[in-house]
């Protein structure tokens, strides 16, 4: 009798702690609409919020779409660039607004467009040169393009990677360039090469970091307190729930130290386009200035009562797996 007790007692509070850690039961608002906001960090991350904003209504007014999301940021000759995921009926492309001042957006046009699903549209400058890696996990390849003549003409310069892969994300860091990108396992895997435009991409020997939830890349990393600060997806209730942060301290080609950081931005309630979920961050320095582009979703018209126990079972056994990879990879390698 008092083993049974015990275990029934031990059965209850783990279900109680998985369900704290992500809720198997909660009531949902649909469909999801999502809408991007800019802004400027000031002091810590605990002052970003959403400043400006492009809802899914003004995209809708200004370039015909549903919604926009997936937001990264670009300054060019004075000038900031936002390049976004544009979707009608969930088939996205990639568009682009621009702004002086990170204050009036003006839509400038579509920057790429194919027969199969764009979105996270990764934009940076490499060596004087601009490129992108948009996802294309429908194409079965990782492909990176340069721009012709920027922002809306982009010719495609080289395949990166051959495979299903979602929201491939670039670092380059003492020397080598480093590839992050989730496969359809959820599996977060690395890549590294010490030559961009022409250097084969090797998996790192490390790889992959780990599984599920806080795994999937959310946006550029960011260099911060001798750190690589990397924004990484969270689905506590569901997809795009929040963003939370994974730390790397140590990273070369044959060994990376890492651990799962804090929340980095969650729903804000008193904000109606952003009070349902988040699920992006792109962070860069502009000078002296730490800018940063988001995402969010509401809710637009039906509330209902969404089951959830499977994934909370699984998210909570893949943070066990994912916890035994990073020590594995910060103390046993």
């Amino acid at each position: 009798m008092f083993l049974t007790v015990v275990l029934l007692f031990t059965v209850i509070l783990v279900i109680v702690i998985f369900h704290i850690r992500y809720p198997m039961f909660f009531f949902h608002v649909g469909p999801q609409m999502w809408s991007v906001a800019v802004g400027k960090i000031e002091g810590d991350f605990t002052s970003l919020h959403p400043q400006v904003a492009i809802s899914y209504e003004d995209a809708q007014k200004m370039s015909g779409v549903d919604y926009i999301a997936d937001p990264f940021l670009m300054k060019n000759n004075g000038v900031y660039f936002l390049f976004v995921e544009a979707a009608i009926k969930n088939f996205g492309r990639i568009d682009v607004f621009s702004s002086p001042d990170l204050q009036a957006w003006n839509f400038e046009g579509i920057a790429l467009e194919k027969g199969f699903h764009l979105s996270y549209p990764f934009v940076f400058r490499h060596k004087d040169r601009l490129y992108m890696i948009p996802e294309a996990e429908k194409s079965h390849a990782v492909t990176l393009y340069e721009a012709e003549d920027f922002p809306l003409a982009w010719k495609k310069k080289r395949q990166l990677l051959e495979g299903r892969y979602f929201d491939a994300t670039l670092l380059e860091w003492n020397g080598n360039v480093y590839l992050f990108a989730i496969d359809r396992s959820y599996r977060l895997r690395c890549f590294f090469s010490a030559e961009l435009t022409q250097g084969e991409f090797t998996e790192h020997p490390c790889s992959p970091l780990g599984i599920g939830d806080k795994m999937r890349p959310a946006g550029r990393p960011l260099i911060y307190n001798d750190s690589i600060l990397f924004p990484v997806q969270s689905q506590k209730k569901g997809y795009g729930s929040e963003v939370y942060s994974l730390i790397i301290k140590f990273l070369s080609p044959s060994r990376i130290k890492y651990k799962k950081g804090k929340a980095l931005l969650k729903p804000f309630k008193d904000e109606h386009f952003f009070s349902h979920g988040v699920h992006h961050l792109d962070m860069c320095r502009d000078g002296s200035l730490l800018v940063f582009a988001m995402d969010g979703r509401v809710g637009t018209r039906i509330r209902y009562f969404r089951g959830n126990w499977k994934k909370s079972f699984n998210n909570n056994f893949n943070d066990l797996r994912s916890a035994f990879r990073i020590f594995r990879n910060n103390y046993l390698r």
